[in-house]
């Protein structure tokens, strides 16, 4: 599942942290699929599906500028602090008012009204899904959003807005269940089955094609409002049931255009041009050259071909050749796991046999973020053995030479006095 605050599922056994493109795992891996169980095989293609689409999509490219946005001005702010500040954690600062706008807007159709907040994820059998297309104003701007109308198990109605994040944990539920067929994520429709659940409902000639559900969930991610775009999607594969997903995409590619500071691009122009922005971005807040990452980046490009995760996932079947294939050419984000205790960085897709060092600079810098972010008690990194020092409890970048004594020197914040 997306990292984000509020998780309460209870058992996670993977989770994805956007814009750090980390995988977290509850159980031992050595780097080889194949050696996976069926259930940890579906686990972890479920991560690497938000990682493909945090890379491969101008939703989960823009989430991930807004957190560097975020990011970037905390440590610019700190920077400005003279040395006898003592700061108090999670670091208090302002956020840009344009930024904070732009990130507003992103949650709004991203989240909206939280489904981490109901008191139940299941939805009740049999029971009317309700589709809403509500107007709204934010910032002086009108928008529509879809809103669904729910039963839950508990007998009570609620409204969820179709949000960013429910489409993708749909898109990865249903790309997990293709090589585990025993993930049917019972109890909690919300957000896993929710897509499908409504096609049952509402586009019933293609709700049992996981296979196109996955593209149309991926060509939403397209837009800045993907609940709106999703349903537009839904509804033209509905009647058109013999077009495929890669027809369907293929269509969507050729035939929108976006409007960017009043000059019309095509779809293709639109997302090239935002990978190339997001990467002299990227390599401007790590202050590292990218590596695996630009390579990565430049391997999502529309203007590349069709994605091949499209055609990986076009007959509903996942092995262990497709995803080694898939791995191979999109490369792997950081994986680890705190409970087991072991870590593993990518290889550089530049140079193979080697780590990448990009990767490498944004653990440290996720780290420290994460660290000031929060309330502090110890450093995200501090199972590793190489944290292993009184000081990861306090201040992780005093002490023996660490990843976040590097950033945390870079950004010359290695001196800040924390409040106890």
């Amino acid at each position: 599942m997306l990292e984000s605050d509020g998780n309460t599922l209870a058992e996670i056994v993977g989770v994805y942290t956007p814009a750090f493109m980390q995988i977290r795992l509850s159980f031992p891996f050595d780097g080889e699929f194949s050696h996976l169980e069926p259930w940890q095989k579906g686990t972890y293609l479920h991560e690497y599906v938000h990682y493909l689409q945090n890379i491969s999509t101008p939703f989960g490219l823009l989430r991930s500028l807004l957190v560097y946005w975020n990011m970037t001005d905390m440590f610019a702010y700190l920077h400005t602090l003279s040395a006898d500040t003592v700061v108090q954690l999670p670091v208090s600062f302002s956020l840009d008012k344009k930024k904070e706008t732009e990130w507003k807007r992103h949650l709004l159709f991203s989240r909206g009204c939280t489904f981490r907040e109901l008191p139940s994820k299941e939805i009740a059998p049999g029971e009317k899904i309700g589709i809403d297309i509500k107007n709204i104003v934010y910032n002086q701007h009108n928008y529509e959003i879809v809103e669904l109308n729910l039963m839950l198990s508990d007998g009570q109605r609620y409204n969820v807005i179709l949000g960013g994040d429910i489409i993708m944990e749909s898109m990865a539920a249903m790309c997990q269940h293709m090589i585990d067929p025993n993930s049917t994520h019972q109890g909690i429709d919300i957000p896993y089955n929710l897509v499908k659940l409504l096609c049952q409902q509402h586009y019933p000639s293609i709700a049992a094609d996981e296979s196109k559900l996955v593209v149309l969930c991926y060509i939403s991610l397209f837009s800045m409002n993907p609940g709106l775009a999703l349903i537009e999607q839904l509804d033209y594969a509905e009647h058109n049931p013999n077009a495929s997903g890669e027809d369907i995409l293929n269509r969507f590619v050729m035939q929108n255009s976006i409007i960017v500071k009043g000059a019309r691009k095509g779809v293709i122009e639109f997302f090239d041009s935002m990978v190339d922005d997001f990467k002299s971005l990227l390599s401007k807040t790590i202050q590292c050259p990218l590596d695996s990452i630009g390579e990565a980046l430049e391997r999502v490009k529309l203007s590349n071909a069709i994605p091949p995760f499209v055609a990986a996932f076009a007959d509903g079947i996942i092995d262990d050749e497709k995803f080694g294939q898939l791995s191979g050419y999109y490369g792997t984000p950081y994986i680890y796991s705190i409970e087991e205790k072991w870590y593993k960085y990518p290889e550089s897709l530049k140079n193979p046999g080697q780590e990448s060092q990009d990767m490498i600079a944004l653990i440290g810098y996720h780290a420290l973020f994460n660290y000031l972010s929060n309330k502090g008690h110890q450093c995200p990194l501090c199972f590793l053995d190489c944290s292993l020092k009184p000081e990861c409890k306090q201040t992780p970048w005093e002490g023996n030479p660490c990843p976040v004594q590097v950033m945390a020197q870079a950004l010359q914040i290695d001196k800040l006095k924390l409040a106890p």
